[in-house]
């Protein structure tokens, strides 16, 4: 019975860490000058940020889900 809940738990936080590690075509350094002052007014609708907001708040979710699995 947990050896399952262990092998779920763990296989969440696999599936979480490899959707969290995948980084978007296109995502490349700043250039400077003009070109960084256009990135730095872009960033908040770039993909990138949407990706990293979504990951750091699904992190305490998956956290607390699999803590409740586990005990």
């Amino acid at each position: 019975m947990i050896g399952g809940a262990v092998l779920v738990v763990g296989l969440l936080v696999i599936l979480a860490g490899l959707a969290s590690s995948r980084i978007p075509d296109g995502v490349a350094f700043a250039p400077s000058g003009i070109g960084r002052v256009r990135a730095v007014l872009l960033s908040p609708i770039h993909p990138a940020t949407w990706s990293a907001n979504v990951a750091i708040i699904l992190g305490p979710f998956v956290g607390t889900l699999s803590f409740a699995v586990l005990v």
